[in-house]
């Protein structure tokens, strides 16, 4: 097996678990492990007759690209204990596990530091993740993975956080986190619970162009920030079944009137958000200027509706309280008020808006 470059297992029994012991001792130009439907605890088991590289570089395994695990039902965590001076895991790109229920642990915090290359994150129905970096009682800086690009998670009941004390994104493009009920921060002062909370790393999501959330129900507030310009190259947002969210950006600090704020933001989907009241907690004439699309659906709480001059498509549904529309008229650097009475609960513009 020294030549071994791919490796698909389904439906095999926990002798796999032996077989991949056999394979980190000779098959070192392995790059892609894809298994399915297997019974195992551990996916990698490590014996004692391995060699620990006193370095932590680890020599097993140099090459791994892909790691993809499905429906691997009794798998409790991937290595039977840190594998930084065993597993060689510099070269690691992309991640996928899906249902695998009883998976307790996915990152050790020491293999964080050898992440640099994992681009790709994608988690689903591991039911009993609390964190994907093990929190520690020791206060640890957050742990930085710079060329992660893509975050998928869903279906992730216990979920709580990334890791207790946030975590650095600097590459982050696309967010998506479904069917989290229990998460209460994603990282400091993003997707929390906590509206006091802010980013404070000053390196994470400058990168982020798409942002879903759905069905996170502990949820306050999407964004908490002193200034909010970390969001600058966002183009899309969508926000739906996040009972308790009331706000989507808090700015904590001082920011002057005019401050231009997600000018690259191009899309605004917000559906079913009962508690929501604002959109943006300061007063700002040039937020979201370039906005072409806007749907607002069954937000009842929310009073007032910043949006833009150049919208092509505009829906609003059953938002019992909404009175007033403001847009923003870019030349005079003043805004326009579109003021609606209390009973409305329909308004849909589907053509675009000339003026």
């Amino acid at each position: 097996f020294t030549n071994l470059l791919l490796l698909r297992a389904k439906n095999c029994n926990n002798m796999l678990v032996h077989f991949l012991v056999i394979l980190m001792k000779r098959s070192n130009k392995l790059e892609v492990i894809n298994i399915q439907q297997c019974k195992m605890q551990y996916l990698f088991y490590i014996p004692l007759d391995l060699i620990h590289d006193e370095d932590q570089h680890g020599i097993y395994f140099t090459q791994i690209r892909e790691l993809k695990l499905i429906e691997i039902y009794e798998l409790r965590e991937i290595w039977s204990t840190n594998p930084t001076r065993i597993f060689c895991l510099k070269n690691l790109q992309l991640i996928h596990i899906k249902s695998c229920p009883s998976l307790i642990h996915l990152f050790y915090y020491s293999a964080t530091e050898k992440l640099h290359q994992l681009n790709e994150l994608k988690l689903e129905a591991c039911e009993w993740l609390i964190d994907l970096v093990c929190s520690s009682r020791h206060k640890r800086p957050p742990p930085k993975f710079p060329s992660l690009t893509k975050v998928e998670l869903k279906s992730l009941s216990r979920l709580k956080w990334f890791y207790n004390n946030g975590v650095e994104l600097p590459s982050l493009k696309t967010l998506t986190i479904e069917k989290c009920p229990q998460l209460i921060s994603f990282t400091n002062g993003f997707a929390t619970k906590d509206a006091s909370s802010t980013i404070i790393d000053g390196k994470s999501f400058f990168e982020l162009n798409e942002l879903t959330l759905r069905s996170c129900y502990k949820l306050v507030v999407v964004v908490s920030s002193k200034t909010l310009q970390e969001l600058g190259k966002l183009k899309k947002i969508i926000v739906s079944d996040c009972m308790e969210l009331k706000m989507l950006f808090n700015i904590d600090g001082t920011i002057s009137h005019s401050t231009e704020l997600l000018q690259q933001l191009d899309e605004l989907i917000l559906n079913d958000l009962p508690n929501l009241t604002q959109i943006i907690n300061k007063d700002l004439v040039k937020l979201y200027q370039d906005l072409k699309i806007l749907q607002v659906k069954n937000c009842e709480s929310l009073k007032w509706l910043p949006t833009s001059q150049v919208l092509k498509n505009m829906e609003i549904t059953d938002c019992m309280a909404l009175h007033k529309i403001m847009i923003i008229h870019e030349e005079e650097g003043t805004r326009g008020k579109t003021t609606f009475s209390h009973d409305t609960t329909l308004f849909s513009l589907g053509q675009e808006l000339a003026s």
